[in-house]
């Protein structure tokens, strides 16, 4: 099992990276390497470039189905748990309009979030963590049982 922390210092940021070094154009030659890797097959040659466009194609039409993040999440080792602190996204931004790159809703994972309420620390701290579909047996965002603590967005407790 994989998994990563990445104090992320601002989700809104680092998902605008992520979303410009892994859109689609500049994953397609990526996918289509690791495909190769995973299956042991060596790229097209150079002469065959109708083999090679198909290929491409085919990276292209598996990323098209994926937003950037989660093509990010693959390319890493195919993460299982991924947490991160600092996303400073109040509450009120999950699930709306507002919300950076629908960052709630990943294919293929279930996310758990912890957000700041409490007054002094609204739109700070918090932390989330993404775990592939069905691992995850329960989630809490208030471990701590202690309301000061458990406002201010800096844990989550979730068990496998």
């Amino acid at each position: 099992m994989l998994i990563v922390s990445w104090n992320v210092a601002g989700l809104k940021p680092a998902l605008q990276r992520i979303h410009e070094d892994y859109s689609l154009s500049s994953c397609a030659s990526s996918l289509t390497a690791a495909s190769n890797a995973a299956n042991g097959t060596k790229p097209a040659a150079t002469e065959n470039n109708a083999n090679s466009s198909t290929k491409k194609q085919d990276a292209t039409t598996t990323t098209a189905n994926t937003c950037p993040f989660t093509n990010y999440l693959q390319l890493h080792g195919n993460i299982d748990i991924l947490c991160l602190q600092e996303h400073k996204i109040p509450l009120s931004q999950l699930s709306s309009r507002a919300e950076p790159h629908r960052c709630s809703t990943i294919s293929g994972y279930e996310s758990f979030w912890s957000c700041a309420t409490d007054q002094k620390s609204r739109g700070f701290n918090g932390v989330v963590t993404y775990a592939k579909t069905g691992i995850v047996q329960s989630a809490d965002s208030a471990p701590l049982q202690d309301p000061e603590l458990d406002g201010q967005g800096r844990c989550i407790m979730t068990d496998h």
